[in-house]
Parts: structure tokens; sequence; C-alpha cells
């Protein structure tokens, strides 16, 4: 299992949008959330070139504690399954 905590939303939306339009988009939406529908479906088109089956899934609760822990209180908020 591997585990992606994106660390720099702000700055993405930030240099996709521009700065202004981040702070409208951060008051109005989840852009954690956004940042990752993105991801998973550039993930998903890598994978399915290279014939890899994986699940992806977008989800809420996780924290990263530091020192290789991690917090659990997960939801789910989509899944993405290829197998």
């Amino acid at each position: 299992m591997v585990i992606i905590e994106i660390t720099n939303v702000e700055e993405i939306l930030s240099a996709k949008i521009g700065s202004f339009a981040a702070k409208i988009v951060q008051a109005l939406a989840d852009d954690e959330a956004k940042v990752e529908e993105v991801l998973i479906k550039e993930l998903l088109a890598n994978f399915q070139e290279r014939g890899i089956k994986a699940n992806l899934f977008s989800v809420t609760g996780l924290d990263m504690l530091g020192n290789g822990k991690l917090e659990v209180n997960v939801n789910v908020r989509s899944a993405n399954m290829m197998s």
C-alpha cells in the first residue's frame, strides 16, 4: 500500500489558476479534493498505459503525525477500481 500526502495544495492551485483565483476557490471549495481528483486521473491513465491494475481512493480522516506515524479515521471520498 502506498500513501501519498499532498503538502502544497495551495501552491499548486496558485500556479495553475493564479493566487487571487486560488483564494476564491479555497474559500468556496475543498482544494485538497480537487487536487486529488486531478492526480488520480493522471495516475489512472499512467497505470493503464503500463498495464497496472490498482484501486485508487480519495479519503478524508488520515493525518500524518510525523516520525512515520499515521492517525487513521477514514472516510472514502471517491473510489476508482481498476481490478
